[in-house]
């Protein structure tokens, strides 16, 4: 099979499942069908410029030379980026594929020295912290370094005299977490993280993975932007 079938093959069916996702009917074109779904898909969002230049490659195929050469061969590489295309709109990898399952917490009243540790020893930026079962807030080591510099001035502190809670109240964005439902997708982490170039200020240390996706329930996982890093990574080798 030409490389041009195997590339029109995938394009027809992301087509197909696009027009199914955006409930417009079939007489629309392509590129509407494309701004409809973005408007709610987080992948197609990611994937909307590659979309469109793929779907010009697929024009370009499509009207031929006489004896049935074609004006345009994809190479290896849009293949393999049609694929993934194709594969993350049909199989979206949900949050949890790439978040760290067992989630390390500290309570409110545990020494800061103790959360120091955890994080030293695990290798941790960030660390929830909770008041029995009920979520306080993230403690970053940004919030601990600002803790460091109020207190040090004073010259007069104790790690294992302070508690996690006292420190929680010296972080620069108390909204520095998001709580994602185990249905939502890695794409719709991206955006987040991406969010953190837009405004540096609010920037968001960890979403926290949980059932319903409500701060009452347990995590089930933590996802960082390590771990979006990582998912990143792979997937270019990948398509490589």
């Amino acid at each position: 099979m030409k490389k041009s079938d195997v590339f029109l093959s995938y394009y027809n069916k992301i087509r197909k499942v696009l027009q199914q996702q955006s409930g417009l009917l079939k007489e629309y074109d392509f590129p509407s069908i494309i701004n409809e779904v973005s408007k709610s898909s987080a992948i197609v969002r990611y994937y909307k410029k590659d979309i469109q230049e793929l779907s010009d490659l697929r024009n370009a195929i499509v009207h031929e030379y006489k004896d049935g050469m074609v004006i345009a061969e994809p190479n290896e590489e849009a293949l393999n980026l049609i694929e993934e295309i194709y594969n993350a709109i049909t199989k979206p990898p949900r949050i949890l594929s790439i978040a760290h399952i067992k989630v390390e917490k500290a309570q409110i009243d545990d020494s800061l020295a103790k959360v120091v540790e955890i994080m030293d020893t695990k290798n941790y930026s960030q660390i929830p912290i909770y008041n029995g079962i009920n979520f306080e807030g993230l403690l970053t080591e940004n919030g601990i370094t600002h803790w460091l510099g109020k207190n040090a001035k004073a010259d007069i502190f104790s790690l294992e005299e302070t508690k996690a809670g006292e420190v929680l109240k010296y972080e620069e964005n108390p909204k520095n977490f998001r709580f994602f439902c185990r249905k939502k997708t890695v794409y719709e982490a991206i955006e987040v993280f991406n969010q953190n170039m837009k405004d540096p200020h609010s920037k968001i240390w960890a979403i926290l993975v949980t059932e319903n996706g409500k701060s009452s329930e347990l995590p089930l996982g933590i996802v960082t932007i390590w771990n979006i890093a990582e998912f990143l990574s792979e997937m270019k080798s990948i398509v490589e």
